[in-house]
């Protein structure tokens, strides 16, 4: 009664009690109670007890006890503890440790230990230790050790040592040992050692021994021993010894000995002896004896004339003459007493 055919009451053909077909009670078809079908009791399908299917307890599936699949426990999967897949311990993925990858200890890829990249220790890309680019130990590009390029040893480009381009040693450029430009060595462009250009020994262009350009030795240029450009021995220019230009011994240009010039001695210029400029002796120039100028004696300037006496004539004396000689004669040449 309320059951299929050949059934126990509530229960399904040819099954158990509460169960499915061929089952045990409170259980899927085949499976152990509590399980799933062919499952240990609290255990997925063909899974170990608390694992996943056919992992172990507490591990994914394939793989090891507290590590992803197919890895040792704490690392990724096919990598050892503590690093990433495949790599040491602390290293990135086919590096060595400490390094990048394929790297030594300390140097950039592909590179030797203390350089930069394909390297030589020491050398910056591609040189050798010490240098440039492509250049030899301590030398610049293209260069010999201790040189600039192209240059020799201790020298500048295409230079001989201690010397500049194109020098000879201890010369400046294109000059012989020891001298300046094209010069012989010691001396000037085109001189002779010791000289400057065209000259002797010791001595300026064109010049003697021991003196400047065309003079005599110790003397300037043009100049006799001991004399100014064209003098005579100890005199100035043009003059006698121990004379001005045109002037005679102890004498100004064109003066008499002891006077100025065209004067007599002791005399200023075409005065006579005592006097000034064609004075009388002891009278200002143009004066009258004993008056101002153009003056009667013993009258003031402009006034009438003394008694007896023409105007402006001295009295005594004939119209401008001295007294004591005759009309228009000047006094003796000698001195007065």
């Amino acid at each position: 009664v309320g059951t299929d055919d050949n059934a126990t009451v509530g229960i399904d053909e040819g099954s158990t009690v509460g169960s499915g077909d061929s089952v045990i009670v409170g259980s899927d078809s085949g499976a152990i109670v509590g399980t799933d079908d062919n499952a240990i009791v609290g255990v997925d399908d063909d899974a170990t007890v608390g694992t996943d299917d056919n992992a172990t307890v507490g591990i994914d599936e394939g793989s090891t006890v507290g590590s992803g699949d197919s890895v040792i426990v704490g690392s990724d999967s096919g990598a050892i503890v503590g690093t990433d897949d495949n790599a040491i311990v602390g290293v990135d993925d086919d590096a060595t440790v400490g390094t990048d990858d394929n790297a030594i200890v300390g140097v950039d890829d592909g590179a030797i230990v203390g350089t930069d990249d394909n390297a030589t220790v020491g050398v910056d890309d591609g040189g050798d230790v010490g240098v440039d680019d492509g250049d030899i130990v301590g030398i610049n590009d293209g260069g010999t050790v201790g040189i600039d390029e192209c240059a020799i040893v201790g020298t500048d480009e295409g230079s001989t040592v201690g010397v500049n381009d194109g020098v000879i040693v201890g010369t400046d450029e294109n000059v012989a040992v020891g001298s300046d430009d094209g010069s012989t060595v010691g001396v000037d462009d085109g001189g002779t050692v010791g000289i400057d250009d065209g000259g002797t020994v010791g001595i300026d262009e064109c010049a003697i021994v021991g003196t400047d350009e065309g003079s005599t030795v110790g003397v300037n240029d043009g100049v006799i021993v001991g004399t100014d450009e064209n003098v005579a021995v100890g005199s100035d220019d043009g003059s006698t010894v121990g004379v001005d230009d045109g002037s005679t011994v102890g004498i100004d240009d064109g003066s008499t000995v002891g006077t100025d010039d065209n004067a007599t001695v002791g005399i200023d210029d075409g005065a006579t002896v005592g006097t000034d400029e064609c004075s009388t002796v002891g009278v200002d120039d143009d004066a009258i004896v004993g008056t101002d100028e153009n003056a009667t004696v013993g009258i003031d300037d402009g006034s009438a004339v003394a008694v007896g006496v023409d105007e402006g004539a001295t009295v005594g004396i004939a119209d401008c003459s001295i007294v004591g000689n005759e009309e228009g004669l000047s006094v003796p040449n000698k001195p007065f007493l």
